[in-house]
This record gives structure tokens, sequence and C-alpha cells, in this order.
């Protein structure tokens, strides 16, 4: 990741969780379309991405990000 890049996501951690919602939903919408082939995965993720943004905007705690990142280079095999 750039130190631009790193430095837009360190402010947008400052935001509010109803703000970050709206960022996060836009950068989103700003990404190309997947694939015909993908279309259905990618409602699926649309789905979820709105789950998430409805939870967090009504106030549920979300998976802290150290947890999330663990959870990710897990994944990756990062660790």
């Amino acid at each position: 990741m750039t130190k631009t890049a790193q430095q837009v996501l360190l402010d947008a951690l400052h935001l509010s969780q109803p703000e970050r919602a709206t960022v996060a939903n836009s950068l989103l919408e700003s990404l190309d379309p997947p694939p015909p082939d993908k279309e259905g995965d990618h409602e699926e993720w649309l789905g979820e991405i709105e789950r998430r943004a409805r939870a967090a905007l009504a106030g549920k705690p979300g998976v802290p990000w150290g947890d999330a990142r663990a959870r990710i280079l897990k994944r990756l095999d990062l660790e």
C-alpha cells in the first residue's frame, strides 16, 4: 500500500461509524463491476456489505480490527 493510501486509511479510521460506512460504500461502488460469470458472487457480496453497513449504523459492534487482521493473515498464511 502506498503512503498516500495508508494516510487515507488512517484518516478514514478516525471517522464515525456512519461516516466510515458511507466512505466504504462509496469506494466499493467506484470499483469496476465483476465479470459476468461472477455476477452471483457480486450480488452475495453486495448483500453482505449492506448487512454489515446496517449493523454498523445501528451501533452493533463488529470484529475488532486486530482480530480481523489476524484472521486475514492466517488465511493468507502471512503470519
